[in-house]
């Protein structure tokens, strides 16, 4: 299975999971702000150099990201912060489960299970 790793943030002494990236210009502004408008806990967590990185609101910086329900838990831990956050990121460009499975090396209801977490862990719920 390949391995994406999660980025995080260190800010403010605490270390945030990062959701999402956009480049600090004003089209890259504009995406940040439909992706916070489509994902209601998604908010900027810092603007630094080029960049404007957003976490999930209800991340309380201990490393680990937002707190999630107990199945996304259970996701998490078995395919990994960054599996999830990508498999709900290749949704955006309309890929099934069926695909993002055979992308990420995954079943169709593990590849389920990855996007619902990482649905959660990006701010949309």
């Amino acid at each position: 299975m390949p391995t994406h790793e999660p980025k995080f943030h260190s800010h403010l002494g605490r270390t945030y999971l990062i959701i999402a990236e956009f480049p600090d210009t004003e089209a890259g502004n504009k995406s940040a702000n439909t992706y916070m408008a489509a994902h209601p806990n998604a908010g900027v967590l810092a603007v630094q150099g080029d960049r404007v990185i957003l976490a999930n609101n209800t991340d309380q910086g201990a490393g680990k990201g937002a707190e999630v329900s107990p199945k996304a838990k259970r996701a998490v831990a078995n395919y990994g912060l960054g599996i999830c956050l990508e498999a709900y990121r290749m949704t955006a460009t309309g890929n099934g489960a069926r695909t993002i499975g055979d992308d990420l090396g995954l079943t169709t209801n593990q590849a389920d299970a990855a996007i619902d977490a990482g649905r959660e862990l990006a701010g949309h719920v």
